[in-house]
């Protein structure tokens, strides 16, 4: 190399090697040739060896994207099984609470009608019990009534006596 060089150098001084275009080129060329030729085995085996990554890498991608649709299918297939049985459930769940709803307000239908049963039976045990309250004042208060009626005038006492059966007989 180093004599090649020196032959170069001295073409050059003594102006027989002229630089142009052609010769430029021509010489970029011999040179690019000659270390072809001289590292072609070292360039080989860098091609080589990008190949065997690309390749691996090219069949790896390939693998991952494999296992991604596989994936992607299985989830889309439970995905499907999940909608399917969430209606499923969901369809029972609101039957159940339809029926639920139902037993509630029958319940407290039933629950209403038996408190207003109970609040009327009060009632009329209160009723009663004003209306006993109420002879027992009467029949208290009755007599002294008719002691100062029956004492006092005759015609106020037959018309105290009948009044107090009239109010009688009607309360019964």
């Amino acid at each position: 190399m180093v004599l090649i060089g020196l032959i170069v150098l001295i073409l050059i001084a003594k102006e027989i090697l002229v630089f142009n275009a052609e010769t430029l080129v021509l010489i970029t060329f011999v040179l690019f040739v000659s270390m072809l030729f001289s590292l072609s085995d070292n360039v080989v085996e860098m091609f080589n060896g990008r190949v065997e990554s690309l390749k691996k890498e090219f069949f790896s991608q390939r693998a991952l994207r494999v296992v991604y649709l596989e994936n992607s299918s299985k989830y889309l297939e439970m995905k499907k099984e999940i909608v399917l049985v969430v209606r499923k459930y969901l369809k029972f769940y609101i039957l159940i609470k339809y029926t639920l709803l139902k037993q509630a307000q029958l319940s407290l239908q039933i629950q209403l009608y038996n408190n207003t049963v109970e609040k009327l039976k009060r009632i009329s045990t209160l009723e009663k019990k004003a209306y006993t309250n109420m002879l027992s004042e009467i029949n208290k208060i009755l007599p002294v009534l008719v002691k100062k009626e029956f004492t006092n005038n005759s015609a106020a006492r037959d018309a105290v006596l009948a009044k107090s059966i009239s109010v009688l007989t009607a309360s019964k």
